[in-house]
């Protein structure tokens, strides 16, 4: 359930990613170390021919990102994440697909269609087993249309994890904000319990073997796990830990005010 953790650039398009080496040379950095750096003639030449710019993790990048990164942050308790994405009239850059985190996306310049179908899964999560999935799987169960509708600047689109879309852009030059909301789950409990779990005798014992007893044995021994499990989901100091990891869930957002902070 984690985002990238900084800034990154992709370059995408017809559904797909173009391959780094297709836009990044070997070079020397400005240390004079050897470094990868981007090609902007060789972007130039990608975004001519209908490639579109994704910007990763700019949560910072202005006062105006952060302010919101921040309000969406309190409002969910959640780890926020904002991507860029930069496309051009009648190229799509990503296939129908649904995200495993909540979108706000926010239109910035330029017009762009946005298609929404149907939800498959169910608060789907950040796991292989719905981020492996392939085009073929999504193109056959995005299921009938639910909306269509045409994002012009200043417009604000939410899209729940686990709905299909697809967004094509209109005019000539597009850029919308998508802010992503990663929400504790869970499984986050179940993960607290195992850390719980280390310290109880309970779920330190070995386990019976399915032929004891004809299977019996096996059955009374998860019995007994069942109901330490529902012990510590009542007991109160399971709960402070509990309400502790939500409250500490959301990526800190850090402030610095210069020169203010260099003096104090």
């Amino acid at each position: 359930q984690q985002h990238p953790g900084s800034i990154g650039e992709r370059v995408a398009q017809d559904g797909g990613m173009i391959a780094p080496a297709q836009y990044v040379r070997e070079g020397l950095g400005r240390d004079g170390k050897p470094a990868a750096l981007v090609d902007f003639e060789k972007v130039r030449h990608h975004v001519r021919h209908g490639a579109s710019l994704v910007l990763n993790a700019i949560e910072t990048l202005t006062p105006g990102v952060k302010r919101i990164t921040e309000v969406l942050t309190q409002q969910f308790s959640g780890k926020i994440s904002c991507n860029l994405y930069c496309s051009w009239s009648g190229r799509q850059a990503f296939d129908v697909h649904f995200d495993t985190h909540d979108v706000y996306a926010m239109q910035i310049a330029g017009d762009k269609v946005w298609r929404v179908y149907q939800r498959h899964f169910n608060s789907p999560v950040n796991h292989p087993a719905f981020k492996k999935l392939d085009p073929a799987f999504h193109r056959e169960h995005k299921g009938p249309l639910l909306m269509e509708f045409t994002m012009r600047p200043g417009d604000l689109v939410y899209i729940p994890r686990g709905f299909y879309h697809e967004a094509l852009a209109e005019s000539a030059g597009t850029v919308h904000l998508s802010f992503s909301v990663i929400q504790a789950i869970g499984v986050d409990v179940l993960s607290l319990l195992f850390e719980h779990g280390i310290l109880d005798e309970v779920f330190r014992q070995t386990l019976p073997l399915s032929s004891e007893r004809g299977g019996a044995a096996l059955d009374e021994y998860l019995m007994r796990l069942a109901g330490r499990m529902r012990e510590m989901l009542r007991d109160p100091e399971f709960r402070a830990r509990l309400e502790h990891f939500i409250r500490d869930f959301p990526y800190p957002i850090e402030r610095i005010k210069l020169p203010d902070d260099a003096v104090k």
